[in-house]
């Protein structure tokens, strides 16, 4: 039996740090939103069967691009919209988790609307790594700055053994009835991520080596960091 493979994008945020008048996930890079470039991703490979954007209940600018989305992508048929955001990032997927109708052994695959520099290759690497998988894992890269920690944000209280620290980047791919299960099992308040979830239920989560260039886009300047990134995937496509 063949699994499933959804992509959940968590698309109900406002950007609040990013600073703009509109939500994050729908600034222009030229002349495509966010949301745009991470979709085509994930739409462009086979082996996803499934793509749930979740957005807030009032979201009303994802209407007017699911009338264009109709010319433009030719998996649009994979797009599913899920007015049913919640307050965190931790409630919107586990809110779109409850939603869904699949086999407990699927795969699930949550990914940050604001990575928008993914590449096919990640994609289909984590999912190679992991397909044998009874739990999941997530895309990482291993720390490459000196990390301190400091409780009170003034002094450091001690340095990290860098070579033990990971960061943690997008998707998050975990079987479904592991996911719904841990969604629902721990205080959301406490979840950081669908992997600390997952780790709050004793289970092992595996690391799978991600790419340096699959940023997060938090402030403005990342923008001009995901142009250049975009024009070097271009360039070497």
């Amino acid at each position: 039996m063949i699994n499933k493979k959804i992509v959940i994008l968590p698309c109900a945020g406002s950007g609040s740090r990013f600073g703009s008048v509109i939500p994050k996930q729908y600034t222009l890079i030229k002349g495509k939103t966010i949301l745009e470039y991470t979709l085509n991703i994930f739409l462009s490979l086979d082996i996803i069967d499934q793509v749930i954007i979740v957005t807030a209940p009032d979201d009303c600018h994802i209407d007017s691009l699911l009338t264009a989305w109709q010319v433009s992508f030719t998996n649009y048929n994979k797009i599913q919209v899920l007015k049913i955001g919640g307050i965190t990032r931790a409630h919107t997927v586990r809110n779109a988790v409850d939603w869904l109708e699949c086999e407990n052994n699927d795969w699930i695959l949550v990914h940050d609307v604001a990575r928008c520099c993914i590449s096919k290759e990640s994609v289909l690497y984590q999912i190679s790594v992991l397909l044998d998988e009874t739990v999941g894992g997530i895309l990482a890269i291993s720390a490459i700055d000196t990390i301190k920690q400091s409780m009170n944000g003034k002094i450091i209280d001690k340095t990290l053994k860098r070579s033990t620290i990971y960061q943690a980047q997008t998707p998050q791919m975990f079987r479904a009835g592991i996911l719904k299960k841990a969604l629902n099992s721990v205080d959301l308040d406490l979840v950081t991520d669908e992997a600390s979830a997952v780790e709050h239920m004793g289970l092992s989560v595996k690391l799978v080596a991600g790419n340096i260039n699959n940023i997060k886009i938090t402030y403005p300047l990342d923008i001009e960091l995901a142009k250049i990134i975009f024009s070097n995937q271009l360039e070497f496509s």
